[in-house]
C-alpha cells in the first residue's frame, strides 16, 4: 500500500484563491473528508498543527494481508497519513512537515521545517537542516545544521535571539553547527537522513557524514525558489521603489537566473501586482500570532500594536503599500479588500459575541477602512525615520485604547443628528 499524500490529488485549490490562501494545498476534494488529529486520535481545533487523515472512497482500506500494520495506519476508519498540518478556519490545508520529521522535546512537537524558515531569514544563511538529537532530559533537542554564505560570520546568541522572537521558547534551536562548504546537494528533507542524524553522536553535527542526502521535490523546490523571490522583491522596492524594481535586481538580490524568475512569474508586473498582497497576507498572520482570547476591545488593541510590531519587522512594507496605488494598481486593491474582507470578519465575530453593538455590516466597511488609514498615517508619524523603523511611542497606544474603550466626545442628544 503507498501512502496517499495530500499533495497527490486529495485536495484542489479554488480560484481566484491562490493569493489569499497562499502555502495552502487547498481543500478536500469531492468525497475525501480531511481531519487534523492529535496523537490519541482526538480532532485539534483549526489552525492547530496536528496529523493529517483522511476518509472516504478512494483512501486505501489497509495494507494486503497485514492487519497488525492496518491497525497502525488508521484512527478508526481515518487513515493516517504521517503529515503533518492544519486546517484553517475556512478549511485549506496547509501541510508543515513529515511526521517522521517531527522532533519530539519535552513531549511538546516541533516541525523541523517552520524552524528552518525562519532561519532562512537570516542572511547570513545559505542552507540549514534543523534536527533532533537525543537529550537524557528532554528526549530530543532540536539543533541547526546551518551552511553560511560566503563571508558571513553568524555566532549562536545572534541565531537563537532572531528565534526566539518568532518561536515558541521550546521550538529554539539548543545548539548550531557551522559549516561555509555548501553540501552537494541542497538542505537534507529525506526522513531517512534525518532519522539518521537523530542518533545524538557528536559526529553527527560536523556535516553530511555519511547518511543519504536527497534533493528538495520539485514542489518543496518551487516553493522555496518563489518565497525567495518575494523576499528579494520586498528588499528591492522597499530600498529601490517599484520604477527601479528590475528583473535584474532582484533576481541578483535573490541569487536565482533571470530565466527562474519567468519559470514563476509571467512578467515583472505579475510579481510587482503579487508583492502587496503577500505581504498584506504575511501581516495578517503576524497580528493573528499575536492576537489572545481576551475580549473584543483588548484584541483590537493587540492587533493595533502587533501592526507596529510587524513593520519594524518589514520595515519596506510603507514603500511598498504607498507606491503600489500607481505602480501595481490591481495588487493595491487586492490587498485592500483581503484586509477590509478580513477585518469586517472580525468586527462581525465581535458583534455576534456582543462585544459589538449597533453597527451594520456597511458601517463595519467604512469603520475598517478608516482603522487602515490611521495605522498608514501613525506609522508615518511616528515610527519611520531616517534611521530606520522604531517602536511606537507608548502614548500612541494607549490613545488608541481610549478611542476603542471609551469613544472620542462626551454624549449629548441625538447623537444621529449632524
Amino acid at each position: 500500500m503507498a501512502s496517499p499524500r495530500p499533495l497527490g490529488g486529495d485536495t484542489f485549490m479554488e480560484a481566484g484563491r491562490e493569493i489569499e490562501k497562499i502555502g495552502s494545498t487547498g481543500r478536500a476534494i469531492a468525497h475525501v473528508e480531511i481531519e487534523i488529529r492529535d496523537e490519541d486520535g482526538k480532532v485539534v481545533p483549526a489552525n492547530v498543527n496536528g496529523e493529517i487523515c483522511l476518509r472516504g472512497p478512494k483512501i486505501t482500506r489497509g495494507y494486503w494481508k497485514d492487519p497488525e500494520k492496518t491497525a497502525s495506519a488508521f484512527f478508526g476508519d481515518w487513515f493516517r497519513s504521517g503529515d503533518v498540518g492544519y486546517l484553517d478556519e475556512d478549511g485549506f490545508l496547509f501541510l508543515t512537515d513529515r511526521k517522521k520529521d517531527m522532533i519530539i522535546s519535552g513531549g511538546e512537537n516541533i516541525a523541523s521545517s517552520e524552524v528552518e524558515r525562519v532561519i532562512y531569514e537570516l542572511p547570513e544563511v545559505r542552507e540549514v537542516a534543523v534536527i533532533g538529537l537525543r537529550d537524557g532530559r528532554w528526549g530530543e533537542r532540536p539543533v541547526a545544521i546551518v551552511v553560511l554564505t560566503e563571508g558571513a560570520r553568524l555566532e549562536l546568541p545572534a541565531l537563537t535571539e532572531h528565534c526566539r522572537a518568532r518561536l515558541a521558547s521550546f521550538k529554539v534551536p539548543k545548539g548550531a553547527d557551522h559549516s561555509r562548504q555548501p553540501p552537494a546537494q541542497p538542505v537534507w528533507k529525506d526522513s531517512q537522513a534525518r532519522a539518521a542524524r537523530r542518533t545524538g553522536d557528536r559526529g553527527m553535527t560536523q556535516g553530511p557524514a555519511t547518511a543519504k542526502i536527497t534533493k528538495l521535490n520539485r514542489v518543496e523546490r518551487n516553493a522555496w525558489t518563489k518565497q525567495k523571490i518575494f523576499e528579494a522583491a520586498t528588499k528591492v522596492v522597499g530600498k529601490h521603489g517599484y520604477a527601479e524594481a528590475s528583473v535584474a535586481r532582484i533576481t541578483e538580490q535573490a541569487g536565482v537566473a533571470q530565466g527562474t524568475f519567468y519559470n514563476h512569474f509571467e512578467n515583472r508586473q505579475e510579481l510587482l501586482d503579487q508583492l502587496l498582497p503577500k505581504i498584506g497576507l504575511d501581516m495578517v498572520e503576524f497580528i493573528r500570532a499575536r492576537t489572545g482570547t481576551a475580549d473584543a476591545a483588548r484584541q483590537e488593541i493587540e492587533r493595533f500594536a502587533a501592526f507596529f510590531d510587524f513593520i519594524r519587522e518589514v520595515p519596506e512594507f510603507l514603500r511598498i503599500l504607498n507606491e503600489a496605488e500607481f505602480f501595481a494598481p490591481i495588487g493595491y486593491q487586492k490587498h485592500l479588500d483581503n484586509i477590509s474582507v478580513a477585518y469586517v470578519r472580525i468586527l462581525r465575530r465581535a458583534r455576534l459575541a456582543g462585544g459589538i453593538e449597533d453597527f451594520s455590516d456597511d458601517e463595519f466597511e467604512a469603520i475598517v477602512h478608516m482603522l487602515m488609514g490611521a495605522r498608514g498615517y501613525l506609522s508615518r508619524r511616528y515610527s519611520y525615520s531616517a534611521g530606520g523603523v522604531t517602536a511606537v511611542p507608548e502614548h500612541v497606544i494607549s490613545a488608541y485604547r481610549k478611542l476603542m474603550t471609551r469613544g472620542l466626545f462626551t454624549a449629548s442628544g441625538d447623537q444621529d443628528t449632524p
